[in-house]
């Protein structure tokens, strides 16, 4: 196995940003972006400068080279030697007063010769100081959009999709982060609008929401609306349940087209069904809803139909149940996703059934 320095600085930013990375380095840099808000601004403020300057051209700078050669002729085509004097028959110069008019003029020629080498190096800085100032100029142009052009210009919405067996990490343009967990999707603005942020969401994801009274959070996910002004929270979308479990802060829970809610805070967490609607907050074990996070499947009394959904889901392998009544056995217990033929072992074991992995399917008998 390749492995890498473990260490997070630009240029492994922006290998992540370009998704170039392997699936170690991806597992390390999500560790490292939850572990701390400083972490999240810093890799939300590079994506933020990457989206917008990452595949812009930039000027060439001034060749000095070239620059030199331009300033050597002017250097050389100042006179080396005085002209021959010429007498104009008025006045006749002494010899000795001749020889110190011509060192006088020899040093006003050293002086001058040092005046044009200072006034190439002030061209030089000019030259240089000229550039950046354009430079500059042109990235704020580029940057600096009137607010009536925003306006005007209808939103652009980006679709990312978390195939089975793939997660994926998304930087909104606010700096918020989302997790996206295998087999799921999310819908999000290129720019949020004015007075609000708001995003879709199909399957499961973990939420790192920035604080802004001013433009509360929403995210739609079957026929519920969650909204937060700035905390963490993980909302499951899946089979016709939608479950939210608030890990920091407080969010508010709403139905569709309704202005009835319920309200959570840390540590607490809600299901909604169509036929039931909200159920009242309860103390949610946090290890367990998020084990997925880790990197773990945590189960608690869960029939193994569900079971082997959820295995198939992360490792995109189809599971075939050639006895039935085998579904409705349930087991308990947190399993390390990291190998596959350990967790078939173990739920064999435990249940008293056979899984064979057999090439690209799994038979349970």
């Amino acid at each position: 196995m390749k492995h890498f320095r473990k260490t997070v600085d630009s240029q492994f930013l922006v290998k992540v940003i370009r998704d170039e990375v392997n699936q170690e380095e991806k597992e390390f840099f999500e560790t490292w972006l939850h572990e701390s808000d400083e972490n999240k601004e810093e890799y939300g403020s590079l994506s933020l400068i990457w989206d917008k300057f990452g595949n812009s051209r930039i000027p060439n700078p001034p060749e000095p080279e070239e620059q030199w050669l331009k300033i050597s002729e002017i250097i050389n085509s100042t006179p080396q030697k005085d002209e021959k004097i010429v007498d104009t028959g008025s006045i006749i110069t002494p010899l000795n007063q001749v020889k110190t008019q011509n060192r006088s003029r020899k040093f006003i020629q050293r002086k001058d010769y040092g005046w044009v080498i200072r006034f190439a190096a002030m061209l030089l800085i000019f030259i240089a100081v000229a550039y950046l100032y354009n430079h500059n100029r042109t990235i704020s142009a580029e940057v600096k959009v009137p607010i009536a052009t925003v306006k005007t210009e209808p939103q652009i919405f980006y679709t990312a999709v978390s195939g089975k067996g793939e997660k994926k990490t998304i930087v909104l343009s606010d700096g918020s982060v989302i997790y996206l967990n295998v087999d799921s999707k999310i819908t999000y603005p290129k720019i949020f609008a004015e007075d609000s942020r708001v995003v879709e969401l199909t399957g499961e994801a973990y939420f790192s929401i920035k604080g802004d009274k001013l433009k509360p959070f929403k995210v739609i996910s079957g026929n519920t609306v969650t909204v937060v002004t700035g905390t963490e929270f993980n909302i499951l979308n899946r089979n016709n349940l939608v479950r939210i479990v608030v890990t920091k802060g407080s969010v508010e829970a709403y139905q569709k087209y309704s202005d009835k809610g319920i309200s959570l805070k840390r540590g607490e967490m809600t299901t909604f069904r169509e036929t039931d609607g909200f159920t009242q907050p309860i103390k949610a074990r946090i290890d367990h809803y998020l084990a997925w996070r880790k990197g773990k499947f945590s189960f608690s009394q869960t029939p193994l139909s569900q079971v082997m959904e959820e295995i198939s889901r992360f490792y995109n392998v189809p599971i075939i149940f050639e006895n039935p009544e085998l579904k409705r056995k349930t087991i308990t217990g947190v399993f390390d996703s990291s190998s596959l033929e350990n967790i078939f072992s173990i739920i064999s074991l435990a249940l008293d059934v056979k899984i064979n992995h057999t090439g690209s399917k799994v038979i349970v008998n």
